[in-house]
C-alpha cells in the first residue's frame, strides 16, 4: 500500500474500460481505479473481483463524475481500520455516480462498508442486485451519508450484513442525507437495527429523508 491511489488505474481525465477485468489490485484507497474530482470515468462489460483498499472502494473509488453498468463486482475486501473508508465494492466520494445493470455481490469490508457507499454525493442505482456483502460496521448494501442523495429504481438488496445497522442501506448519519427507494425490494438481510433500512442518526439529530414508492421491504 504505502499511501497509495488506483492500485491498476489512477484517473486524472476521462477514462473509459469496456469488456475488462481487474483483480489481485492494491492500494489504500480505490484498489483497481481511482478516479479524481473533474474528471470522467465509464465503466461497461467488466469485471472486479479479488481487489483490496484498506481506505475503501477496493474495486472503483470515484469523485468525479462516474457510470458503472453491465458489470460485475464481486469479492473485493477493504481490510484494516486505520482510515476512514469507503465501501468495499464500490466508494463515491463528493462525485456524481450511476450504477446501472450490475452486480454487486460478496465484497468484504473489515471495519467499514459492504457494497457501495456515497459520501456526500449523488448516487442513482438501477436495475441491479446488490447481495451478499458484508460490512464491518453500518451498511451492509449501500451507506449513504453527510448530506448525500441516493435514489434506488428497479433493484433488489438482500442477504448483506452488517456489523451494526442497515442491513440493506444504511442512510442519514451526520450532515443529512436522502434516500428514495422506487419499485425496489429490500428482503434477507440482517442488522442489530434495521436489517432493511437504518434512517437517520444515532443522536436523532441527521435531518435525515426517506421516501419509499411501490417497493416491498
Amino acid at each position: 500500500y504505502g499511501d497509495s491511489y488506483g492500485g491498476a488505474i489512477f484517473n486524472m481525465d476521462a477514462l473509459t474500460i469496456d469488456s475488462s477485468t481487474f483483480t489481485g489490485n492494491e492500494a489504500d484507497m480505490g484498489g483497481a481505479i481511482h478516479s479524481e474530482m473533474t474528471t470522467t470515468l465509464t465503466v461497461q462489460n467488466s469485471l472486479f473481483t479479488n481487489n483490496s483498499s484498506p481506505c475503501g472502494g477496493a474495486a472503483i473509488n470515484s469523485s468525479g463524475i462516474a457510470t458503472v453498468s453491465d458489470s460485475t463486482i464481486t469479492g473485493n475486501l477493504a481490510p484494516g481500520s486505520w482510515c476512514e473508508g469507503d465501501a468495499a465494492g464500490i466508494g463515491n466520494r463528493f462525485g456524481t455516480m450511476t450504477v446501472i445493470h450490475s452486480i454487486i455481490s460478496g465484497n468484504i469490508s473489515e471495519s467499514h462498508y459492504g457494497g457501495l457507499s456515497n459520501y456526500d454525493g449523488q448516487m442513482t442505482v438501477i436495475d441491479s442486485a446488490i447481495y451478499d456483502n458484508v460490512a464491518g460496521a453500518h451498511g451492509g448494501g449501500i451507506y449513504n451519508w453527510w448530506g448525500a442523495t441516493l435514489t434506488v429504481i428497479n433493484t433488489e438488496i438482500y442477504s448483506n450484513t452488517p456489523a451494526w445497522w442497515g442491513g440493506g442501506i444504511f442512510s442519514g448519519p451526520d450532515g443529512g442525507a436522502s434516500l428514495t427507494l422506487v419499485n425496489s425490494a429490500l428482503f434477507g438481510n440482517q442488522a442489530e437495527k434495521g436489517g432493511g433500512i437504518y434512517n437517520g442518526s444515532a443522536y436523532n439529530d441527521s435531518f435525515a429523508v426517506l421516501t419509499v414508492v411501490n417497493s416491498t421491504v
